[in-house]
């Protein structure tokens, strides 16, 4: 599943309740995109789902650099999510960050905009 709609008419995905609630995963992905949507002109947000549990906000910054955000249980708080950001991925320039909140993944994604631009 590849979305490149609003992330307003994100739907989640079905998958087996083992690995979790997809809404729960969808909502926490949306509120970013639509943050970065408006925080970021030029932005290209795809949600993608590479396999069965796992999905990915894909973001194409306007400086051509890629990011991949997943919703990931908090290690500290498994009740609460956090953000695992991935700049680069899959090259030997990734870089792999977390944040607990949209402000603070908000941020750390500019940086990289601004830095790279």
């Amino acid at each position: 599943m590849t979305s490149e709609s609003l992330p307003e008419e994100w739907k989640a995905p079905v998958w087996h309740e083992d690995y979790g609630d997809p809404r729960i995963e969808l909502e926490h992905l949306r509120s970013v995109a639509i943050v970065l949507r408006s925080a970021i002109p030029g932005v290209r947000l795809e949600l993608e789902q590479p396999e069965p549990g796992l999905m990915a906000l894909v973001i194409a910054l306007p400086n051509q650099e890629t990011v991949e955000v997943h919703s990931v249980p908090n290690s500290s708080r498994a009740e609460e999510r956090r953000y695992a950001i991935f700049v680069s991925p899959e090259t030997p320039y990734e870089v792999e960050h977390y944040s607990e909140s949209v402000a603070d993944a908000l941020g750390f994604i500019r940086k990289r905009f601004t830095r790279s631009s």
